[in-house]
């Protein structure tokens, strides 16, 4: 049995923070991910995204059972990276455009308890608009174990300059996951640091 190696939530979503230890210079943890990937594929991997109901029956299903597998491994072809130290945020980017198609948020453990029904955890991690508001141009996926979600937009290609993220904990309150239980962080990404 191991704990958690953080403090609580913020801690854990705020690792994305990163101190080398010798400056008082703070980075966040953003990085490339580069990809040869055709216009049709990228739309695949959307269409996966937002409209899971309708993957039944896809060829992939046999591969790759979980949606968020089937996108980044069956579609994108991501092969598994080294595991995540801290809370980082990867640009997707496809090397034929230089667009950036994607970013995969990742963390060391999940975010949330993996026990709790997607329809309720489906809005953990959210992007928003610089004054909180949700951004629905936006739609995620989350892995299984809830350590990892991809995020895309309705146009396939992320040109914001800054993003901003906002993550929900969710507690059982002993009948419910309630929303009077949730903890948010918000803050803010720059995408091209």
């Amino acid at each position: 049995f191991q704990t958690s190696r953080y403090l609580d939530f913020e801690s854990q979503v705020n690792s994305y923070l990163l101190n080398d230890g010798e400056s008082l210079e703070v980075k966040q943890a953003v990085y490339d991910i580069e990809i040869a990937i055709d216009n049709m594929a990228i739309e695949k991997a959307y269409d996966i995204i937002v409209n899971p109901e309708s993957q039944v029956g896809d060829p992939l299903e046999n591969l790759y059972q979980h949606l968020f597998d089937r996108v980044i491994e069956g579609v994108l072809g991501i092969t598994p990276l080294d595991p995540a130290e801290t809370t980082e945020f990867n640009k997707i980017i496809d090397i034929n455009t230089g667009n950036i198609i994607a970013i995969l948020i990742r963390n060391p453990e999940p975010f949330n308890n993996p026990k709790i029904p997607i329809s309720i955890a489906q809005d953990m991690i959210q992007v928003t608009l610089a004054n909180g508001n949700v951004d629905n141009s936006y739609t995620v996926l989350h892995s299984k174990d809830f350590s990892q979600t991809v995020v895309m937009n309705s146009i396939n290609k992320i040109t914001a300059a800054v993003m901003y993220f906002k993550f929900k904990y969710y507690k059982w309150d002993g009948m419910e996951y309630s929303a009077d239980s949730v903890s948010d962080v918000w803050f803010e990404i720059n995408i091209n640091n």
